[in-house]
């Protein structure tokens, strides 16, 4: 690897660590304004909302993984991503307005006024994190990580800035609110982005395949049948916890989620540095041994750094100025190992980017299905055994583990086929 690239991958993991490390500051600002209730109530709505997101996006976004970097790589009209991106945005929109006009007819049906009410704020932050994840898509694709990590940035620090103060002045509503106001403002900046990069001459040497893109529409429902498996636990488990081990550990367990999705977005500015790398690789020739040596080194320092990150989290929690939550969420040491193990495994989306250049769509759905399976066992054994909370996300940990050694096997296969 050149200087030069490494200098770039610096900065832009520098920059996306700063914007993550930022937005668990966010989280620790609203813990302390909002009380627990609020708190809880705050992160179930925020957790559904990205969840519904993929609803919103039915595959459009999905398409994108593999469509973009290869438009790049194959030296196409760079433009029709922006077209394409507008198109998608469109359709999202109207799907969102769709079931927006519905919740707000429910309104005036008496009984169901809080439910509505609660479905337009998850409607909402469901559309916002659809855009954002779409013009992001087309930057990432070009490869240029320091637009990208630019423009999470600013994206970040509009979400924080209108997300803290509208907590504060309004509680857990005006959190919301103003967060899906700052995350509709990062979508416009990272679109103007966009429209920029795809003016850019290009200057790669990659001479164009013969890959045609006509499939790309059902590996992308692939891809979003399998996102809704493998990302429901994740966003509904809050709801989990509320019906079944009790509202009052709602705020606990969403505290401690707050560094386990520090971890996941850690790992997703990892994916989102080498996932198109990764793409470009296999449209090139190269083999997915040479695939996987790439991904491990990175792999590697994602272990370090969460490794790291979470212990001096944990010190700062129990013996540092953080102890005020320690408390009022009722922690303990046990816990906080529990959450560190299930952080550590949140790199299942590495494995996937190396099945999506592979052409595995249908492995990853079959591989998620798999783990929605051992989440539901996970589920039954919860209740039947009236399990508590720390077992419940020791149970988590075993199940992604089960997740990922799934997805290595599928990745063993593809191995084979190239040395058939």
């Amino acid at each position: 690897m050149k200087l030069s690239d490494l200098w770039s991958s610096g900065r832009y993991l520098a920059m996306m660590t700063f914007a993550a490390g930022i937005a668990l500051v966010r989280g620790f600002f609203l813990a302390g304004i909002l009380d627990a209730t609020s708190f809880g109530l705050y992160v179930s709505i925020v957790a559904a909302g990205m969840f519904s997101s993929l609803l919103i996006s039915f595959g459009e976004n999905e398409r994108t993984i593999k469509k973009f970097p290869r438009i790049w790589a194959s030296q196409n009209n760079h433009g029709v991503m922006i077209s394409q991106s507008d198109k998608s945005a469109k359709a999202m929109i109207l799907r969102a307005s769709i079931v927006l006009i519905f919740l707000l007819s429910c309104i005036f049906v008496s009984s169901f006024i809080y439910l509505a009410q609660m479905g337009i704020f998850v409607v909402l932050v469901a559309l916002s994190a659809a855009l954002a994840s779409l013009y992001s898509s087309a930057i990432r694709a070009s490869g240029d990580v320091e637009i990208l990590a630019g423009n999470t940035l600013i994206r970040t620090m509009f979400v924080i800035l209108l997300g803290v103060a509208g907590a504060f002045f309004f509680s857990w509503q005006g959190a919301i609110l103003g967060e899906i106001f700052g995350a509709l403002l990062g979508v416009i900046v990272t679109r103007y982005s966009v429209v920029k990069q795809t003016k850019l001459p290009d200057h790669s040497n990659v001479i164009a395949g013969s890959e045609d893109f006509k499939t790309s529409q059902d590996r992308g429902l692939w891809l979003f049948f399998a996102g809704l498996l493998a990302t429901a636990p994740a966003y509904l488990d809050r709801t989990f916890v509320a019906l079944v081990l009790g509202a009052s550990l709602v705020g606990t367990f969403g505290f401690l989620m707050l560094f386990v999705t520090s971890a996941n977005v850690f790992v997703g500015i990892v994916a989102q540095k080498i996932g198109p790398q990764l793409i470009k690789m296999e449209y090139l020739g190269d083999s997915v041994i040479i695939q996987i040596k790439y991904t491990l080194r990175w792999l590697s320092l994602i272990f370090l750094v969460c490794f790291l990150g979470m212990t001096f989290v944990w010190l700062t929690l129990i013996y540092g100025p953080a102890q005020y939550f320690y408390n009022k969420f009722h922690l303990n040491f046990s816990l906080i190992q529990a959450t560190t193990a299930l952080s550590m495994l949140q790199i299942g989306v590495l494995a996937d980017f190396i099945m999506i250049s592979r052409n595995q769509e249908r492995a990853i759905f079959l591989s998620a299905s798999w783990y929605l399976l051992t989440i539901l066992a996970v589920v039954l054994i919860v209740i039947w055994l009236k399990l508590s909370l720390l077992s419940f996300i020791w149970l988590l940990a075993l199940a992604k583990l089960i997740h990922i050694a799934v997805q290595v096997g599928f990745i063993g296969v593809a191995y084979r086929k190239d040395n058939c």
